[in-house]
């Protein structure tokens, strides 16, 4: 099928932005779901850990099959069968029939994933870096006002609001996407199985072990973050949940200001150094706000708001650590792309899962910045790794 036009950017940025707010707008309502659920906020919790394994495990197959049969069909199927799930997730009455059509949610990520790749189809690598960088501004924003606007839904007209919103929001991108999206699929392309078969030498690269694992770790920060603060400052700090959706975007405020300074030292530093630098920021941060908490000092601004540093940290890292992965092997930087995908979902979830059951079991001021300082801290080893890993390449290729 041939390109019947050429998307807008504003519709590529809408899509991502979509499947962003959908993992964690609905966060500050988790203890009214658990409530009317009757289930633990552990439990209700594990919602965000699950969604990002279907996440992960549909990031598997996504991208094969739409180079298989195209971008436009496999986003409008994506759409349609989230639509479909929302409303599975409205008129539930049990919290298992529920957890199965979130997890069915998951295929909104189309919107995410494709979005790049439609940009790579239409865009040579400079012009496909400008673009990208549009994306990643959707990417910083939608996640700091999603939970905001969640809580002040949750306040007004209860958690089912949120997945009412998602509904009328996906909606509108299989409309919007129906009249505006072409096919951008180049006649020609891999097959699942050849992207497969690449797998076995990227596993066998230090490099790309050392730049996904430190990516993941970035990642998992903000994950572990939204897993543990939302029972923390509800159960602890009193919190109102759209007091809650402000301070669980503090990490993404950070995150914006960190990606700002990353594109301005990327050129001046190896990538490294800034996620070293990056990853450092982040446990030099969250050390401090743990600090002032063990010394006494408990409010929301010492508990949740030294997540910025995380956030900020992540800024630094994310976007080099990225642009590392695809480095590794560049004739393999769709397999790279794809492989880092799935690690990096699951150990975001394993983040978010041990970091919700540990404030649900502990709800303590110390909970969330000692899970953050935890979690920065396997990052700026990875970070450092990675140095290690680059150096020994570096002297094996003279």
């Amino acid at each position: 099928m041939k390109p019947r036009s050429t998307p807008m950017m504003i519709t590529l940025i809408l899509l991502t932005a979509t499947s962003i707010i959908v993992q964690n707008m609905f966060l500050p309502s988790l203890s009214a779901m658990a409530d009317e659920f009757s289930v633990s906020y552990a439990q209700a919790n594990g919602l965000v850990a699950g969604f990002l394994v279907a996440t992960a495990v549909l990031s598997f197959f996504l991208g094969p099959l739409s180079d298989y049969y195209g971008r436009r069909p496999i986003m409008l199927m994506g759409l349609a069968i989230f639509c479909l799930a929302t409303i599975g997730c409205l008129f539930a009455e049990s919290f298992l029939l529920f957890w199965i059509f979130r997890m069915i949610q998951a295929a909104v990520v189309v919107g995410l994933l494709l979005s790049r790749a439609i940009l790579r189809d239409l865009f040579d690598d400079k012009g496909a870096a400008k673009k990208l960088a549009q994306l990643a501004m959707a990417m910083a924003i939608a996640p700091m006002l999603a939970p905001l606007l969640g809580g002040i839904l949750q306040e007004n007209y209860g958690w089912r609001a949120n997945f009412w919103f998602f509904f009328c929001a996906g909606i509108a991108m299989f409309v919007l996407t129906w009249i505006d999206l072409g096919e951008t699929r180049h006649k020609e392309f891999k097959s699942f199985r050849d992207q497969i078969a690449t797998y076995p030498t990227l596993l066998m690269s230090r490099r790309f072990w050392g730049y996904t694992m430190t990516t993941s770790f970035s990642i998992g920060a903000f994950y572990a973050y939204l897993g543990s603060a939302p029972i923390i400052a509800e159960d602890l700090l009193g919190l109102s949940p759209s007091m809650i959706g402000l301070f669980l975007g503090l990490i993404t405020f950070g995150f914006f200001f960190g990606n700002f300074a990353s594109s301005k030292l990327s050129d001046r530093m190896s990538f490294p150094s800034l996620m070293i630098i990056g990853r450092g920021v982040s446990l030099l941060g969250t050390g401090l706000g743990l600090i002032c908490v063990l010394l006494g000092f408990v409010s929301p601004l010492t508990v949740l708001g030294f997540a910025v540093f995380a956030g900020l940290g992540n800024g630094l890292t994310i976007p080099v650590g990225n642009a590392g992965i695809m480095s590794v092997n560049p004739k393999l930087s769709g397999s790279a792309s794809g492989l880092s995908a799935v690690v990096l979902l699951l150990m975001s979830a394993l983040c978010s899962w041990i970091a919700g059951w540990t404030a649900s079991q502990y709800t303590v001021a110390t909970t969330v910045p000692l899970v953050l300082v935890v979690v920065s801290a396997l990052g700026l080893f990875f970070a450092v790794f990675t140095a290690w890993a680059e150096r020994r390449a570096g002297d094996q290729r003279q």
